[in-house]
């Protein structure tokens, strides 16, 4: 098993970062998952949550899990249900939207 980092300690290795936030329905950042492009071709993805000084720590035991875009999931008239936030944000590049 590979151990655990943090989205600043991948940044610093070199990794490419996209940071996925979880927002709640009024807009409150909950947690975020980091997809970390590694410079050997491989994947990795870490959740972190938010703490009470505003900064992220690694996992999200004993956060809320909510869906990606959950504030435009509520407001929508009808949702696309797609693999990963990678995809939403592909389909948004489309146009397709709320």
């Amino acid at each position: 098993m590979q151990d655990e980092i943090t989205a600043e300690e991948a940044e610093q290795r070199g990794d490419a970062l996209t940071i996925f936030p979880y927002e709640d329905e009024t807009g409150i950042a909950n947690y975020r998952v980091v997809r970390c492009d590694q410079a050997n071709g491989k994947k990795k993805f870490v959740s972190e949550s938010l703490t009470s000084d505003g900064t992220y720590k690694l996992g999200v035991k004993g956060v809320r899990r909510i869906l990606y875009n959950l504030r435009e999931v509520i407001e929508a008239e009808s949702v696309l249900i797609l693999e990963g936030e990678k995809c939403v944000e592909a389909v948004r590049r489309l146009g397709v939207s709320t």
